[in-house]
């Protein structure tokens, strides 16, 4: 069935052809002693497009010289304007040099390249590479895509090199010396050392101030750059070559995927950098918003990576947080100038990529590289904005420690004073006390003396009240026996009286001696009171 549509395919055009005009065949491509490099465009090429993307080497030889099959390119940039085509182009190489030839195409991004040329035995040897094939198989390990010039010396060889890809590509080859080749390839990946050493060592010093300081702009700043990185290794071939070779799948994605990292954090750089959580409110809600729509558009991407030239909205998003820093440094928030000035040079560096992407500036080392150079300027820019920042935190810091100090002094001289009058309360006080305790010791003696005083009276009083027990005791054995015994006598006189007449001499006796024993005991209490 491929074979009948192939045939029925090729007897339309070739039907349609032998009616047009006859186009002069192409210049060959001689290679001499002194050839460094020659463009393979316009005059030395010929172009078929293959719109059914089926065609077999056999099938191009076998109709490839019937007229105008084979067209001469007669644009500055050729380039595969149909998607779904598959571009073929046809050039001869006479070679009259013993050097050794490439030949490379300056996009590294095409999908699918074949080039096809004669082998021994007049059949065709196919050799592939491209951005869907492991980077690991291709013949020459550079980021583009290259094949080694196989032409014997003074004879002239025909090449025939497939084009397909999903993304628009510049489908011009160059033929280059080795000698050449090496040139450029050490200028240009010294080149690439120094600005991806540069990148690194931006993202390894702030990493190092966000550990140590705890500032989220250092955190957004390294993701900027991280991301900034791998959208520009993406961008030239040289993350395919290094980091993701063994990988084609990714390809059509991690371009994508590190320009959402870097613009993402470059809007969260903002809002953390300018603190526009405390100097503006409305302008930090505005980069969130932005940054929610820039995950809208990440969505698209991953779905439709290769259809559409989404920096343009990143281009927006680059005049939004420059605008965001002109208002804030307006406010008079002094760092913001550099960050003014760094995100103008890569507004510019951004419309040129992007101009050169779209193919309305012409292909060189500035336009191709405008972004390269732009970045690296801009974080320069940037990290000199960081460090006024870090100046401005200090100059702060010390206006607060100055404030802090003379608040101290004034406290501390408020201090003394509550001192000096607390000290004086205190002496007041003192001396109140000292008083008191005088009275109080003088209280004490008197005191002490009136115990002194009443320890002697109760003394005196006891020994009186002894005196006066003893006496009382004595009392009461005379009462219970010297006045009862008169007493008792008496009685019992009076009671004999009445018979005998002498009794009452013995009872005046008694009487007596009773009233004697009385006087006794009156004189004894006497003597007591």
């Amino acid at each position: 069935m491929r074979v009948f549509i192939n045939s029925l395919y090729f007897l339309i055009t070739s039907v349609f052809l032998l009616n047009s005009t006859v186009a002069l065949a192409s210049k060959v491509v001689v290679l001499k002693e002194n050839t460094a490099e020659v463009y393979m465009s316009r005059q030395y090429v010929d172009y078929f497009e293959d719109v059914s993307a089926s065609l077999h080497i056999s099938d191009i030889v076998q109709f490839g010289d019937r007229p105008n099959f084979f067209r001469p390119s007669t644009v500055p940039d050729f380039v595969n304007t149909n998607l779904g085509s598959a571009y073929w182009l046809r050039f001869s190489i006479q070679n009259k040099s013993n050097k050794a030839y490439r030949i490379e195409l300056f996009d590294f991004d095409i999908d699918e390249v074949s080039l096809f040329s004669r082998n021994a035995k007049g059949g065709f040897v196919e050799r592939k590479a491209g951005f869907v094939y492991p980077f690991s198989e291709r013949e020459v390990q550079h980021k583009n895509v290259s094949f080694s010039v196989v032409v014997a010396n003074n004879e002239t060889s025909t090449f025939y090199m497939r084009f397909h890809s999903k993304r628009h590509n510049v489908l011009e080859p160059v033929v280059r010396s080795t000698e050449e080749v090496l040139n450029y390839s050490i200028s240009e990946y010294i080149l690439f050392g120094v600005y991806y050493g540069l990148l690194l060592l931006m993202i390894f010093y702030n990493l190092l101030y966000f550990i140590f300081l705890r500032k989220l702009h250092y955190l957004f700043y390294l993701l900027y750059v991280a991301g900034i990185l791998t959208y520009q290794m993406s961008r030239n071939g040289t993350g395919f070559q290094y980091v993701w070779g063994n990988y084609p799948e990714i390809n059509p994605y991690i371009d994508n995927i590190g320009l959402f990292v870097g613009i993402s954090s470059m809007l969260f750089f903002a809002i953390y950098f300018l603190e526009l959580k405390t100097r503006n409110l409305f302008l930090r809600n505005l980069l969130l918003y932005a940054f929610a729509l820039r995950i809208v558009i990440f969505g698209f991407e991953m779905q439709v990576p290769l259809h559409f030239h989404w920096e343009v909205f990143d281009l927006l998003f680059v005049q939004l947080v420059l605008f965001v820093g002109y208002l804030e440094y307006k406010r008079g928030y002094r760092p913001a100038k550099w960050y003014v000035v760094a995100y103008a040079i890569l507004d510019i560096a951004f419309i040129v990529t992007w101009l050169e992407r779209l193919t309305w500036l012409d292909s060189g080392i500035l336009t191709v590289y405008s972004l390269n150079i732009g970045t690296v300027i801009q974080f320069v820019f940037l990290s000199i904005s960081i460090g006024e920042s870090i100046r401005e935190t200090y100059r702060q810091r010390n206006e607060a420690q100055q404030l802090l100090l003379q608040e101290y002094k004034r406290n501390n001289d408020l201090q003394e004073q509550v001192n000096k009058q607390l000290e004086q309360k205190v002496k007041e006080r003192t001396l109140e006390l000292e008083d008191r305790n005088q009275q109080v010791l003088k209280q004490k003696d008197e005191i002490d003396a009136i115990n002194d005083n009443l320890e002697a009276t109760v003394r005196k009083r006891t020994k009186q009240l002894e005196d006066k027990n003893n006496r009382i005791k004595e009392y009461a054995f005379s009462n219970s026996h010297i006045v009862r015994g008169p007493l008792a006598r008496i009685l019992g006189l009076v009671s004999i009286a009445e018979h005998e007449p002498k009794v009452i001499e013995l009872i005046e006796d008694n009487a007596k001696q009773l009233d004697i024993v009385i006087k006794e005991m009156t004189q004894l209490l006497a003597e007591e009171e």
